[in-house]
């Protein structure tokens, strides 16, 4: 843990440090992104980005929330201010980027893609596209795209992994993960 107010190392469980928990000690306005397409639990984000364990919810007022937090024999009301943008995820989505394509060919396509499909949120797809030789699925996230592939291949299913040059981004090499699932 950290003291809120000066960075400095803290005891687990506090949120002071010795020299400003005796202090009476005034913290300006925290402020929250929550996103205004995907939504996401405002709480959540709230105890996500203050890194607290179980704060004590007061009330809500409008697009705030007044927090209690206890740190040793004191304890501090904030106002934790809820504001709305788009997250890193739902921009990549609306730009249509994407790290890896699931390429599901052969006989069984449907059956497959709804079995994926079932299993991942709309925050993972960027798009789906259907072919004639199948159906392509492209995701935000490798690793989504890898846990997939090898929940596929436990099936005892071929599954084939293939990397695609993209572009180059400060000096690196981007590429792009291609599985192909032969049914």
């Amino acid at each position: 843990m950290f003291c809120v107010k000066c960075g400095a190392e803290t005891k687990k469980g506090k949120f002071f440090c010795e020299k400003h928990a005796e202090k009476n000690v005034k913290i300006k306005n925290i402020a929250v992104n929550v996103c205004k397409l995907c939504g996401g639990d405002e709480k959540k984000a709230v105890i996500k980005s203050l890194k607290i364990k179980n704060p004590e919810f007061i009330r809500k007022i409008l697009n705030t929330y007044e927090i209690e937090i206890s740190a040793g024999n004191k304890k501090f009301i904030y106002i934790a201010k809820i504001t709305r943008k788009k997250c890193a995820n739902c921009i990549k989505i609306l730009g249509n980027y994407h790290e890896a394509v699931i390429q599901i060919r052969g006989e069984r396509v449907n059956e497959f893609y709804n079995n994926i499909i079932k299993n991942l949120s709309n925050g993972e797809i960027t798009s789906t596209e259907r072919k004639k030789e199948g159906i392509d699925i492209k995701l935000v996230n490798k690793g989504t795209a890898k846990k997939i592939a090898r929940r596929i291949k436990n099936l005892s299913i071929a599954v084939k992994q293939s990397f695609r040059f993209v572009t180059s981004k400060k000096g690196k090499k981007l590429y792009r993960v291609y599985y192909s699932i032969r049914t």
